[in-house]
């Protein structure tokens, strides 16, 4: 796995809707305006070709649907398919996650086991408003860090995490 594109040229070539999972040529991409993007790979997930500055990436939609609503780049986090299709790409089916909560998604068709089961949700919050759940402290860790890198978290208290930047993290 390697990192997206710049989140800008993402916005510029493709669009995207949360509710649907559609992922779509904008019209920045002639050939192809308004089609959907991408092809089923034969493990059932969506590939997407992209051709940026005679580079050709070939990228999973998930990630690049999870990138363009959060406006951050997943890396090197994967993004788990909670209902474990696929192919369904809407951002209420997408969250980030380590290798060791997604394998635990896809063993016995159970969504936690009993040591996560045992985690209580965290809720990240943006100062723009939006919002994100994990079940991870380190996955909160590295989405807040990503969204601004130079400051660090402060646990301030078991139940009550926090950064000084606007973000907020909380149990939910």
């Amino acid at each position: 796995m390697k990192p997206l594109p710049d989140i800008e040229v993402l916005r510029e070539m493709l669009t995207y809707c949360p509710e649907s999972g559609e992922l779509r040529w904008s019209e920045a991409a002639p050939r192809h305006k308004g089609r959907e993007a991408g092809a089923l790979t034969k493990k059932g997930y969506r590939q997407v070709q992209l051709t940026h500055e005679g580079v050709i990436h070939l990228l999973y939609a998930h990630r690049i649907c999870y990138a363009l609503h959060h406006g951050v780049d997943p890396y090197p986090m994967e993004i788990d398919h909670i209902n474990r299709i696929r192919n369904d790409n809407a951002i209420s089916n997408l969250r980030i996650a380590t290798r060791s909560i997604q394998m635990r998604n896809r063993k016995d068709g159970a969504l936690d086991n009993t040591h996560a089961a045992n985690r209580k949700p965290i809720r990240i919050t943006y100062p723009n408003g939006d919002t994100l759940i994990t079940d991870s402290i380190n996955a909160a860790a590295y989405i807040l860090n990503t969204y601004q890198s130079h400051i660090s978290i402060i646990l301030a208290r078991r139940n009550n995490i926090h950064k000084p930047t606007g973000a907020h993290i909380a149990y939910a």
